[in-house]
């Protein structure tokens, strides 16, 4: 920057390096130099770019100057296009500002020329692969994200980047550009820098004026236009439409930054070298002032460093063993990195790319938030981390590994899984390791987690494993081989659907044909007809597992502005399962805790239908991220009625807020309803005129913003609502096989002494209770019926499971609705399970009852240590005769 000041005759020796500065740790620098520093190469050589042109477009050879200016694009490197292409505009404007005459047509045609030569060797191949590549552009961020924190003071500060705005679980994802957000020095002085450029480039005198101003207009309009807001750009809706199609690959608009950037500096140049006058101030004073705000602008990296947010000296020896390992091994087959993550965040520190990426030859995958792979091949991996998920094994994971090619399993104990929005380690060895056909072959470096120092803290649910475990499918790897047509089985659904058909041994190692690749060859092929292909919403930038909204009707609008809204297949139009209504029209919702883009990942089991469903385990909350004071929900009837009769019962668990008053509301009247503090059920007058719609909003509540509004059950008498999940038509189908919307996940896991058990890792799905399927089938047939069902967790089960002991325990409360952790575990003789008291309770109580008198001649008492150190103190046992008080130590031993 200070040598393209002095060709343009800018500014003095001073003044340049003070521009130099500016440019240097500009905001736009700072923040990418640590996590990403490849966007900031195209930035910094791009005044590279520039020298050689104002050179050549004055004297010398334009042969020579067209090269040298080519040379510094192909030293930007070729791993972003769009950030080398960004930093273009200026040489373009430059050559168009030209005067006109044959030594401007020299320098364009060797510049253009020498410009397509020192980017062919990434040019080429990436067109190649743009024939072959997958969509993913469309499966990562969209312009409404992008744009969003593009407004004209922020892209002229240099503070333009989305990303820097981000807040993961761990603070920000990039935290000197979230500090030079936030930091008011830093703010205040950046204003300063931004107002002594744009005060130079509106003085005329400035050498080269027109082609600075085109620059810095050029660039505020690339940065600025798609920005909505208040204020908002120019045909921003339009250039959002483009950002998300034909223009995807620059949808990252901050990347344009340097278009202005250099307009700006070099105007600040010319500010701190203009001579005194009368009218301004002295010279002296301004160059302190803009040195000060120079230095005050780039001052949190004195607090919060240039390095990413993890950094680390060297990637674990461990590592290095395991890549050793499997390229010994490779001859078998891919491995399989579990469990997948948005971005591989380890204990030891954050990589941005896999160590096995720099480590192994071997071939291996790995689910992240960029997928490079098409939408089949991440959809299949997502059946593979949902199942992983529920911590459950899976009788078919072996022969479906198998199939894909997948002969290793790689478990990544040492991953932050909580930074990197991954599956817990006790859940992946839950599924993994009680899989039939999958068993470890190796393990590397020293036990994680469990109190490790080197571990993790995870609600009691801490175990420790070996860094890096390696597990093996026992199963033949398949070859490319010839196989009769007769002996291929064509499956109506999606690559989640295999999975469960080798549950069921339905496949039985038959080669298996999508629906939608179904080739002519095929057409009389046996069809297994799945309801697996269903029509959901994705938000790719959600965490792992809890980005997938539940079943969508055919008709319900997506709520995530993308150029995408699932992993999409080829012709998959006419395939999906869809979800329907029966006794309504519509259910819907201000917003829901189900939404893909929610507040905390996806809950399917809170969809707006889960306030009238029948079972007691779902329930409507509003989306926890927006404002309470602004939820509602909505039922449309499928013919006007009168409300008369309606209760309305509240779920406050969790975080719920009962509202201090609701509005009631109909086409035809509105009441609003007082609700009590300690009321969890309100009964509301009825509404007078028969009605379409039946509305129920939060009319006063006693806080906003986070918290929900929840609707455990909202009753009107004579109104019955259910909702089905249509299939695809099947053809010529002679089996046919469905199951519940995945969600559900227990809250305790058995080890071999002790179970472990949280509230937090537990879920429900949005079909826990119930299987609801419309079979669309083409002719007639005769079926067997096969069915397995898992027990819910409640009070009918635990009365089952306390049935015959001729004991009844309750208890003043239950940390954990799980059968492993009711309070009749305590009578049941197993050491491994045992009751436990809900973190709130300030007077945990245990009652036994005996159903006949029982002289009681010997009491033991058994606590686990994890539960003696959270209520260790005075425990107290009360008998028919008196009581008896103990002291429960911290290692779990009660004493009278």
């Amino acid at each position: 920057m200070v040598k393209l000041a002095e060709r343009l005759e800018i500014g003095s020796t001073f003044s340049r390096v003070i521009g130099g500065l500016a440019f240097a740790l500009s905001p736009r620098v700072l923040s990418t130099l640590g996590p990403i520093s490849v966007e900031s190469l195209p930035y910094c050589l791009s005044p590279w770019v520039l020298i050689p042109l104002v050179t050549g477009s004055r004297e010398g050879s334009t042969r020579r100057a067209a090269a040298r200016s080519a040379f510094a694009v192909f030293c930007m490197g070729a791993v972003n296009a769009a950030a080398v292409l960004a930093a273009l505009p200026p040489a373009v404007l430059w050559l168009l500002t030209r005067a006109r005459g044959p030594r401007r047509r020299s320098l364009m045609r060797w510049w253009f020329g020498s410009l397509a030569l020192a980017t062919s060797w990434w040019v080429v191949p990436l067109l190649l692969l743009g024939k072959y590549s997958p969509p993913f552009l469309d499966y990562i961020e969209n312009s409404s994200i992008t744009t969003s924190v593009t407004s004209l003071v922020e892209a002229l500060r240099g503070t333009s980047d989305w990303v820097a705005y981000v807040d993961g679980s761990r603070g920000p994802t990039w935290p000197l550009g979230s500090a030079l957000l936030t930091t008011a020095v830093a703010v205040f002085y950046s204003a300063v820098v931004l107002a002594g450029g744009l005060v130079g480039l509106t003085r005329k005198q400035i050498p080269e004026h027109l082609w600075l101003v085109l620059c810095l207009l050029l660039g505020v309009a690339a940065v600025t236009a798609g920005h909505t807001a208040d204020v908002q750009g120019v045909f921003a809706g339009t250039e959002r439409d483009l950002l998300d199609g034909a223009l995807a690959p620059f949808r990252n608009v901050h990347k344009f930054d340097v278009v202005l950037r250099i307009p700006l500096v070099l105007g600040l140049v010319h500010v701190v070298a203009t001579r005194p006058s009368p009218t301004r101030l002295r010279p002296l004073a301004v160059k302190a002032a803009v040195i000060a705000a120079v230095i005050g602008a780039a001052l949190p990296v004195l607090t919060t460093g240039l390095a990413p947010r993890r950094p680390f000296d060297e990637i674990p020896g461990y590592w290095k063993q395991t890549a050793a390992w499997l390229d010994q091994h490779s001859s078998k087959g891919s491995a399989l990195l579990l469990p997948g993550s948005a971005f591989p965040e380890y204990l030891w520190g954050s990589t941005n790319d896999e160590p096995l990426q720099v480590l192994s030859h071997s071939r291996w995958a790995v689910r992240g938030a960029v997928p490079l792979t098409p939408g089949g091949t991440i959809r299949y991996l997502d059946a593979i981390e949902q199942r992983l998920a529920t911590g459950t094994p899976s009788i078919g994971l072996a022969d479906d590994l198998a199939r894909a090619g997948i002969h290793y399993l790689v478990v990544r104990n040492d991953l932050d899984y909580g930074a990197a929005n991954a599956t817990r380690p006790l859940l992946v060895h839950e599924a993994v390791a009680a899989s039939p056909g999958i068993q470890r072959v190796k393990s590397f470096g020293i036990p994680v987690g469990g109190g490790n120092l080197s571990g993790y803290i995870d609600s009691g649910l801490e175990v420790p494993y070996d860094a890096v475990e390696v597990y093996e499918v026992v199963r033949p790897t398949p070859v490319a081989t010839l196989s009769p047509l007769s002996n291929v089985v064509r499956v109506a659904g999606g690559p989640e659907s295999l999975l469960p058909l080798d549950d069921r041994f339905l496949l039985k190692g038959r080669p298996a044909v999508l629906e939608t690749d179904v080739p002519k060859a095929l057409a009389g092929a046996p069809t297994l007809l799945t309801d697996g292909l269903k029509r959901r919403e994705v938000f790719f930038g959600g965490p792992q597992n809890q980005s997938t909204s539940p079943v969508l009707t055919a008709t319900d609008p997506y709520r995530v502005q993308a150029p995408a809204h699932d992993y999409v297949l080829p012709g998959e139009q006419g395939h999906q399962s869809v979800a329907r209504l029966l006794g309504a029209q519509s259910v819907d919702a201000s917003s829901s805790a189900s939404d893909a883009e929610a507040f905390g990942g996806a809950q399917r089991a809170h969809l707006p239908y889960a306030a009238v469903d029948p079972d007691p385990l779902t329930s409507w909350r509003s989306d926890a991220g927006t404002d309470v004071a602004k939820a509602s929900w909505s039922l449309r009837f499928t013919a006007p009625r009168t409300v008369q009769g309606l209760t309305i019962r509240f779920d406050v668990s969790s975080g719920g807020k009962i509202p201090t008053a609701v509005r009631v509301s109909t086409d035809r009247a509105s009441v609003v309803v007082r609700v009590a503090p300690s009321e969890r059920q309100v009964t509301v007058p009825g509404l007078a005129g028969r009605t379409s719609i039946l509305r129920i909003a939060t009319a006063r509540t006693t806080g906003r913003g986070l918290g929900y509004l929840g609707l455990a059950d909202v009753r009107l008498p004579g109104l019955a609502v259910s909702r089905t999940v249509d299939t695809a038509l099947g053809h010529g189908t002679p089996v046919i096989a469905l199951d519940s919307d995945d969600g559900d996940r227990p809250a305790c896991y058995p080890l071999l002494t002790d179970n472990l058990c949280s509230s937090t890792v537990s879920s429900s799905g949005a079909e826990s209770s119930s299987l609801d399927r419309t079979l669309h089938l083409e002719g007639s047939g005769r079926y067997q019926l096969f069915a397995s069902a898992v027990p819910v967790a409640g009070d009918p089960l635990n009365a089952v499971l306390d049935s015959g002991t001729g004991i009844t325990v309750t208890a003043s409360s239950s940390a954990v609705a799980s059968p492993a952790a009711r309070p009749g575990t305590v009578v049941d003789g197993d050491l491994g399970t045992g009751w436990r008291a809900a973190a709130g309770d300030k007077d945990p109580s245990l009652t036994l009852a005996w159903s006949s008198a029982q002289t009681i001649t010997g009491l033991r008492i058994q606590v686990s240590p994890a539960l003696a150190s959270a209520h260790a103190g005075s425990v107290q046992v009360d008998f028919p005769g008196g009581t008896r008080e103990g002291r429960l130590d911290k290692s779990g031993h009660l004493t009278f």
